[in-house]
C-alpha cells in the first residue's frame, strides 16, 4: 500500500488488532485486500485505493474477519438490526457501490471475535469460541465442529499444512497460552513440546521441561 494510507482501527480490548491484509488479484490488477475495522479496501500495486466495504462506526458493526477464494471475498460481522452473526460475500471485481450478498444470519450469536480462512476448498470460520466449516454457497450456520470450553478463548488464525488444518489462539480470560496434553497412544497429539514436571491444573502455572534431566519419575512399569 502507499505510504500515506493510514489505518484507523485501534487495538481491541482482547489484544487483537483490527487490521488484516491479504494478497489478491481482480480484473488482472494485482494488489491487496485490507480490512481496517469498519472498512475493506482494495489497494492496487500502484497505490490506487478502491473502496470495497464501507461500514459506518456508530451505525454498523465492524468486520471481524475476512477471507477470499481468489474470485470472491467473504466476511463476518453482526446484523445491526438484530445484533446477530452475519456472513457476507462479494465478487472481488466489485466495489462498495454494490451491496454484498448476505449468505446467512444466525440468531442468538453476537460476534465479538472471529477468524476465517479459505482452506482446502472450504471456509473455516472461528466465531467467538466455536469453529465452523462453511461452503461458498452456505445459506445457514452449520453446527459447530468444535466449541472451546472457555468462553474467553480467542481464535486468531487458521492455516493449512499438508493434510491438516491448524487453528491457533489464546485464552484472554486467564492471559495464559493454551497447552494440550499429548497421548503416546494417539499419533494425532504429536509432536510434544516437553514434559510437565507435575500435573498442571487448568488456568494454573507450572513448569514444562523441554531439554535437560527429568528426575523423580518412576519408570519401573515401562
Amino acid at each position: 500500500c502507499t505510504e500515506g494510507h493510514n489505518t484507523t482501527g485501534a487495538i481491541k480490548s482482547n489484544g487483537r488488532h483490527n487490521q488484516q491484509l491479504r494478497s489478491i488479484e481482480w480484473s488482472s490488477t494485482k494488489g491487496v485486500l485490507m480490512l481496517d475495522e469498519y472498512d475493506i479496501d482494495k489497494i492496487a500495486a500502484d497505490g490506487t485505493v478502491t473502496h470495497f466495504v464501507d461500514y459506518n462506526a456508530g451505525t454498523d458493526d465492524p468486520v471481524y474477519a475476512m477471507c477470499d477464494d481468489g474470485t470472491t471475498a467473504y466476511w463476518v460481522t453482526n446484523d445491526t438490526a438484530s445484533g446477530k452473526l452475519e456472513v457476507n460475500k462479494k465478487a472481488l471485481t466489485l466495489t462498495s457501490s454494490t451491496a454484498p450478498t448476505v449468505m446467512f444470519t444466525s440468531p442468538g450469536i453476537t460476534v465479538t471475535n472471529a477468524a476465517m480462512e479459505y482452506v482446502k476448498e472450504r471456509i473455516v470460520m472461528a466465531a467467538n469460541n466455536s469453529v465452523y466449516e462453511l461452503t461458498t454457497a452456505s445459506s445457514s450456520l452449520p453446527t459447530a465442529l468444535y466449541t472451546h470450553p472457555s468462553t474467553g478463548y480467542i481464535f486468531t488464525s487458521i492455516t493449512a499444512s499438508g493434510s491438516a488444518i491448524y487453528i491457533s489462539g489464546y485464552n484472554v480470560t486467564s492471559g495464559k497460552p493454551e497447552i494440550t496434553k499429548s497421548d503416546a497412544d494417539d499419533i494425532t497429539t504429536f509432536p510434544v513440546i516437553g514434559l510437565a514436571q507435575t500435573a498442571i491444573g487448568d488456568g494454573s502455572d507450572g513448569v514444562v521441561v523441554i531439554s535437560g534431566v527429568f528426575t523423580g519419575v518412576n519408570t519401573n512399569s515401562y
